[in-house]
């Protein structure tokens, strides 16, 4: 398909592509837009305000292309590609401004696995399997030169968003403002500790880092930022603990693959007892949420109680493993791929004496 001098205004489509949509059955499709015009158009429940590419070995290419006021209900507001391995889409000597999409304002490059994921189409960005991300199954977006991409803003990833893909931006410029209200002012990559971000992104060699301090500020990753990556402790909990007690004392923060503390108000942790021994031990599960003061998760009010204790250990006490996780949205910790955890030990010690009713 050739597309010369022709103008798209006002398309708007319910899921993906306000102007163009590449079905995965259209395996090694090759379209074109030359000096055209795509103005207004919107994917209002999906990806890719203008063009969303899904199919695996398609090339889409841009030249010359004035293109402006688009907006994706997921990702990629002027355009995206996921679930399409080995596609390719070259922007070159044309402009984009003014884009918006909940991931990615004006670029979304992501894989199929996290196309279903349920996180695409939430704000839920911890819930990305984002640890067992690998390859490049996504396809690949380059903005190639004398493209400018100009006052685009997302939640997540201002100017752009990529998993197990790649989004060249290497020559493009960035220009007036990009941000996002929620994380990545710049860029958002589910990537997780062990895979590689350069893969995935490459920056244009000199950012102009002036316009997201005029967009919304992220409340974290000012410039680029992922979902958690692993978790550290801000205030160690005890090494023991009486039986029925409250630890008392405690507290852990996410880290994203760049070192930024996590913020999430919505982002709910679980601890919970991993160890199993002979001793029964109630009151070892515990929903922590984050404090809004620090960005901490504290475990201060877990108290374990054991009974059931050996006649030989009834004054020693035992040690315990307690694992924290992301909770689930069914309640138990995450099982995506590599979603982040942390444990700790704790002895639990019989009552003292005079106190309970096995003391």
């Amino acid at each position: 398909l050739v597309v010369q001098t022709s103008q798209f205004y006002d398309n708007e489509a319910l899921h993906d592509g306000g102007v163009l949509l590449v079905l995965p059955t259209a395996t090694g499709a090759s379209v074109s837009f030359d000096d055209c015009t795509l103005l207004r158009n919107a994917a209002v429940l999906g990806a890719g305000g203008a063009v969303a590419v899904l199919s695996g070995g398609s090339t889409v290419v841009f030249s010359r292309v004035a293109a402006a006021n688009h907006v994706a209900g997921t990702a990629g507001g002027f355009v995206a590609t996921w679930g399409a391995e080995g596609a390719t889409v070259a922007i070159s000597d044309s402009s984009i401004a003014t884009s918006s999409a909940m991931y990615g304002g004006a670029v979304a490059a992501f894989s199929d696995e996290l196309a279903s994921h349920v996180a695409l189409f939430s704000r839920d960005f911890w819930r990305f399997p984002s640890g067992g991300m690998r390859g490049l199954s996504g396809g690949s977006v380059r903005l190639g030169p004398a493209t400018t991409v100009s006052d685009s803003s997302a939640i997540y990833g201002g100017a752009v968003f990529v998993c197990a893909a790649i989004v060249n931006a290497s020559d493009a410029a960035f220009v007036g403002y990009y941000g996002a209200s929620g994380a990545g002012g710049f860029a958002f990559l589910c990537n997780a500790a062990g895979t590689s971000s350069e893969s995935w992104l490459l920056t244009p060699a000199e950012l102009d880092t002036s316009g997201v301090a005029a967009s919304p500020v992220p409340v974290f990753g000012p410039y680029i930022a992922s979902p958690p990556a692993s978790f550290v402790f801000a205030a160690l909990p005890p090494s023991a603990s009486q039986s029925g007690a409250e630890l008392g004392s405690g507290a852990v923060y996410a880290l994203d693959s760049f070192g930024q503390r996590v913020q999430a108000s919505d982002m709910t942790l679980r601890v919970a007892l991993v160890s199993s021994r002979s001793v029964t031990v109630v009151g070892s599960t515990l929903v922590l949420l984050m404090s809004a003061h620090d960005a901490t998760y504290s475990v201060a009010a877990l108290a374990p109680s054991a009974s059931g204790w050996p006649s030989a250990l009834a004054g020693e006490g035992l040690s315990f493993d307690f694992e924290i996780a992301i909770m689930g949205a069914d309640g138990e910790a995450l099982q995506a791929a590599g979603a982040p955890t942390i444990r700790f030990s704790v002895a639990i010690t019989n009552c003292a004496a005079g106190w309970g009713r096995v003391s």
